[in-house]
């Protein structure tokens, strides 16, 4: 018995689109070794796996995100604050309302911009902020790989938290 041409051709033309479709994305590492192991509701999942596929499709790392919107940009706005003050006293000054308002609307209009420049979905960008702040793994994830010393109150002895 012999297989027609068109139906070995249409086998070999869906083997290589199916292998091809499984294209790495440059958070793939990032889900297979932190998100898959952590206990998320299937909503949240999902909604942190589309985030990671908005950041997939801007060739940017979830690291590579945290970075720039929690230190590199809160870094820039807090040298524009402090650029109101003499360098020397502005780590002691007593910041007033109007300081912290001011930080506050620079900081949210730096994060939009970014926002924006990535194209990102930020209606649920709270959840991904509370699954990354409440997990352990992502914060031992991200300090492993970038060095950045998030502090993983977890991981401290349950004695130090009496004191």
């Amino acid at each position: 018995m012999t297989i027609p041409k068109s139906i070995i051709s249409t086998l070999f033309i869906t083997l290589v689109v199916i292998s091809c479709s499984k294209t790495p994305k440059i958070n793939d590492e990032f889900r297979n070794t932190v998100i898959s192991k952590i206990n998320l509701h299937q909503d949240t999942l999902l909604v942190f796996n589309q985030f990671l596929d908005q950041l997939d499709s801007k060739n940017k790392t979830f690291g590579e995100y945290y970075i720039k919107t929690h230190r590199d940009i809160q870094d820039s706005c807090d040298k524009v604050l402090a650029a109101k003050y003499e360098p020397e006293h502005f780590v002691y000054n007593n910041h007033t309302p109007e300081d912290f308002d001011f930080l506050h609307k620079i900081t949210v209009e730096s994060l939009n911009n970014y926002h924006k420049k990535l194209d990102i979905d930020t209606s649920k960008i709270y959840m991904i902020e509370w699954v990354t702040n409440s997990s352990p793994d992502i914060k031992r994830y991200l300090n492993q790989k970038y060095g950045l010393g998030i502090f993983i109150s977890e991981d401290q002895p349950q004695d130090a938290a009496k004191e």
